[in-house]
């Protein structure tokens, strides 16, 4: 998701988005291989799941995930405020547009899980 941070006026907020959008750039090709390979599936509400706790190097995989999904709250929030999202309802919903976005934009091979909980092989 491009992001236009020219409209936010707190500098600590501004600062905190576009190093997320750069670790975000920067780990998303390891991210996309995992996917991949299926060790590493898009949840419903747009967080990342490692799928199988025997992947090769799952202590790093994981540290990923949690920098990922850290990053990924991150521009949501923004994203949520920037369009004036403010009930829980509204939020619930961007998440699940965020969500969908993630999953289309995923490689084939990745795990996607769907509304009802069960999960498909892209």
């Amino acid at each position: 998701i491009a992001l236009d941070t020219s409209s936010i006026s707190d500098r600590n907020a501004r600062r905190e988005l576009i190093l997320a959008q750069i670790r975000r750039q920067t780990i998303s090709g390891d991210l996309n291989e995992l996917k991949r390979q299926g060790f590493v599936g898009e949840k419903f509400d747009g967080a990342l799941k490692v799928m199988s706790d025997t992947i090769p190097g799952l202590e790093a995989v994981s540290r990923l995930i949690d920098v990922e999904n850290h990053d990924r709250k991150i521009v949501l929030d923004f994203y949520a405020r920037s369009r004036g999202i403010i009930s829980q309802d509204s939020l619930q919903f961007a998440k699940q547009d965020f969500a969908a976005l993630m999953a289309r934009s995923s490689p084939s091979g990745c795990w996607v899980e769907e509304s009802s909980g069960k999960w498909l092989r892209k």
